[in-house]
């Protein structure tokens, strides 16, 4: 299998919806149409505000339809870490919003009668070492202390030796694809396609927007972008992007009841999916800093080969990858961007982005309508700590690393003609530096090599043939098309003299 195609979008369909025309005015316009700006929009309906909801793609094309889709407030060994770092309070306001969001997706899908392969199921964190699971009592004792329905298992049922689990009861799974579409039809506002966002200005007490097909403008903006196209509060230096792998096999052996994940490396995620009217399993797993992977086909090749080896893999269905931002204190950013009165924003969820999204709906729509959350002021995208400072600081150097080192070291070759078909490389040409990649007939797609964002040296991802950045996670396609934010202009094209130049 060569494509990346994740399950969820390769079991649903979805109209074609317009573009944003220049010369709107909203009263609220929501940038980005995954799970954040559904649900943000989902929260405001019924209030006759004039919303826009606006996707520079085809709405859940990007992180959200890329996800692992489990519904749960077991996040890994966390409780215990926000509980002595930050106290009770805020380690309660984390768990009771993340319990929240699963009982407000059970609710709003009876309730409006979307069909989205909802089903309860447990959710574990286990352990393959002596050392992790030393860490569990610790954990267990603090979900206890916030009301979280955790315990301990010594024998999870799974096919293999384990040195136990901590279990969470009543959490779920679903397909958040087919959620979100049947949100998106509930909606009392508009949603377009196929426009950027390129820049946000407040000005005159007002937003003014410029995108890709004119300006618009609105009273109040929601940044739901996963990482901000906005920085008015150094996100750059507060987030880091990681990149992990998912497939969904066809196995011959009995798979494991419940939702399970790892607490050792390398990290591995399992789940069951009905598709057809037969479970399949997802197995993710695999995470590295984005741009920064040696080979993106090896952690297929891995992941394949552990599920293999455990459930007897009969026929791989899918396989995708997703990218995910972590904060400095593994809290997300959700609510008034700083140093702005009309801009909101919602990012860094650490791979749990299925509940906290769906939580910052709620939280963002609250700031918006200045109502008081009792989730907000833990999630301020405003606040600095002590405790994050060194980790920020690491962040920073590799981004520097990145952005000084890569663009003097040597480029892959000299030789466009070096390049074999199927594969790509940075070339050095007389004046300047270019992203090559030679298809399959033999034709070149060239670029600039450096990302829109910050000038940082692009990396080639061969399992997705797309140019992604090491710094800040954006991605861009073989032709130049931005994938991924936070860069919003395309690579510019090269003609390559004897060649058959970009098609």
């Amino acid at each position: 299998m060569s494509n990346t195609q994740p399950l969820w979008l390769g079991t649903t369909s979805q109209p074609d919806r317009p573009q944003l025309s220049t010369g709107r005015h909203f009263d609220v316009l929501i940038a980005g149409a995954g799970i954040v700006g559904l649900s943000t929009a989902f929260a405001l309906r019924g209030l006759g505000l004039n919303l826009g909801v606006v996707d520079a793609r085809s709405i859940l094309n990007d992180v959200t339809g890329h996800t692992t889709g489990k519904l749960t407030s077991q996040h890994g060994i966390i409780y215990d870490y926000l509980t002595s770092t930050f106290g009770k309070e805020t380690a309660q306001q984390y768990a009771d919003m993340n319990e929240w969001a699963i009982r407000e997706v059970d609710r709003i899908r009876t309730e409006e009668a979307i069909d989205c392969d909802f089903f309860p199921e447990s959710a574990y964190v286990y352990a393959m070492t002596d050392e992790k699971a030393k860490e569990f009592e610790k954990e267990i004792k603090a979900c206890t202390n916030l009301g979280l329905p955790a315990s301990f298992v010594a024998n999870p049922d799974l096919p293999y030796e384990t040195r136990g689990a901590i279990k969470f009861d009543n959490q779920a799974r679903y397909h958040p694809v087919k959620f979100l579409l049947g949100i998106a039809d509930k909606l009392d506002a508009e949603i377009f396609e196929n426009t950027r966002i390129l820049e946000i200005e407040e000005k005159d007490e007002k937003c003014i927007v410029e995108t890709s097909n004119g300006t618009v403008t609105a009273d109040k903006v929601v940044v739901a972008t996963h990482y901000p196209i906005y920085d008015s509060g150094l996100f750059v230096a507060k987030l880091a992007p990681y990149k992990s792998y998912a497939i969904a096999v066809d196995v011959r052996r009995e798979m494991p009841v419940g939702m399970y994940i790892t607490e050792d490396e390398p990290m591995r995620s399992m789940r069951r999916q009905p598709v057809d009217g037969k479970d399949i399993l997802i197995v993710g797993g695999d995470h590295h800093k984005v741009g920064q992977q040696q080979d993106a086909h090896l952690a297929y090749t891995e992941i394949a080969r552990w599920a293999d080896e455990r459930f007897g893999v009969e026929k791989l269905l899918y396989r995708w990858s997703t990218q995910d931002n972590w904060t400095v204190d593994r809290l997300p950013y959700v609510g008034k961007s700083p140093n702005r009165d009309r801009i909101f924003i919602a990012t860094g969820f650490g791979g749990w982005g299925m509940t906290n999204g769906i939580a910052s709906g709620k939280i963002l729509a609250d700031a918006i309508l200045e109502r008081d959350n009792p989730w907000a002021e833990s999630l301020d995208p405003g606040r600095m700590n002590l405790g994050a400072v060194a980790r920020m600081a690491k962040e920073n150097l590799d981004a520097a690393n990145h952005l000084i080192g890569d663009r003097m070291g040597a480029a892959d070759t000299s030789e466009v003609d070096a390049i074999p078909m199927g594969d790509a490389a940075i070339v050095q040409m007389e004046d300047e530096r270019i992203a090559a990649y030679r298809d399959e007939n033999g034709t070149i797609h060239a670029v600039t090599s450096a990302c829109t964002h910050w000038g940082c040296e692009l990396k080639w991802n061969s399992a997705e043939k797309t140019w992604d950045c090491p710094c800040h996670g954006s991605r861009f396609a073989i032709d130049g098309e931005v994938l991924h934010s936070p860069a919003v202009k395309p690579l510019e094209k090269r003609n390559i003299a004897g060649t058959d130049g970009v098609q």
